[in-house]
């Protein structure tokens, strides 16, 4: 039997195109969900719950919840505004996903044929961390799950792509992590999870959260066949503005100073809880409870009441 698979869905957008993503993994699973759970996390929870692609799968082993409570969005932000909190989102995710593995992909795309064979093989390696990979496309049209037509441009190409290889995945850092990856759960857990203290309102975070995996012991490998497309134009459309901003001029910013602190090991500044110890409460039912902190910026102790 396949190890237990989670994946996870992140967005705040109106119509992020899931059906895409249901479609083609509905094909790829063979409508067979038995060790596969997929958690879709959304702040625009009333509006991805009415897509038809969700509704067919709801009986097998989905979640949609909205993402839990945060000082930095929603009903208990403590800031004027709404800000960027990912690391908040995919900790929900974590918290909801059942021992295993867990493959986090992005919003506005479409597996491709063999995403789900790729991440099946990923899993069967303990202690590695498997990066995927993605193509922003124009002109993207999806029916039944299948790609019909598409359009490749250049700047929306992979970064790493010319890395990798058409053969099998290369070795690469945690410090090439941005976004779809294919991981233990375990791994996540062993480093309290993404840095929620450390980057939410920044950004950055997948880089970092790659980076204070692998000096955890994981091993990573970037795998192009893991392909995702994700459609270039709805990128800038129909999306929930969140603020997300770098503090001071480069190279004395923030964004350095929390580079500069994973690097040395120091994980102090990441999670006002402990992941490990929430997860096994929402697995056993409790609700999530009001965020524990922070009440400042720990990069120059502004209170978040003035953001």
């Amino acid at each position: 039997m396949s190890a237990f698979l989670n994946i996870a869905y992140i967005t705040a957008r109106e119509t992020p195109m899931i059906g895409w993503f249901f479609d083609s993994l509905h094909l790829q699973s063979g409508d067979d969900f038995t060790d596969l759970r997929v958690i879709v996390v959304d702040s625009n929870i009333s509006a991805i719950s009415k897509s038809s692609a969700i509704s067919k799968s709801l009986d097998r082993n989905v979640i949609i919840t909205p993402p839990k409570p945060t000082v930095w969005q929603g009903r208990h932000r403590l800031t004027k505004g709404e800000y960027w909190a990912k690391c908040n989102a995919a900790n929900t995710a974590l918290c909801l996903a059942e021992d295993g593995w867990i493959s986090f992909v992005d919003d506005l795309s479409v597996l491709d044929s063999n995403w789900l064979e790729r991440v099946r093989s990923a899993t069967a390696r303990p202690m590695t961390c498997t990066l995927g990979s993605f193509k922003k496309v124009k002109n993207l049209t999806v029916e039944g799950g299948r790609i019909l037509h598409l359009d490749e441009f250049a700047e929306g190409i992979d970064s790493r792509w010319n890395a990798g290889a058409d053969n099998g995945p290369v070795p690469c850092g945690g410090d090439w992590m941005y976004g779809h990856v294919t991981a233990p759960v375990e791994a996540f857990l062993t480093v309290n999870g993404y840095p929620e203290a450390l980057c939410d309102s920044l950004g950055f975070e997948d880089v970092l959260t790659g980076m204070a995996i692998q000096k955890a012991g994981y091993v990573f490998r970037y795998d192009r066949r893991m392909l995702i497309y994700e459609s270039e134009e709805l990128h800038h459309t129909d999306v929930k503005r969140f603020k997300r901003f770098d503090k001071g001029v480069s190279p004395n910013d923030k964004s350095h100073a929390a580079l500069a602190r994973v690097q040395a090991g120091d994980l102090s500044i990441w999670n006002h809880y402990d992941l490990r110890s929430l997860r096994e409460r929402i697995l056993r039912g409790e609700p999530f409870p009001p965020p524990s902190g922070p009440t400042t910026d720990w990069y120059d102790g502004q209170p978040l009441s003035e953001l």
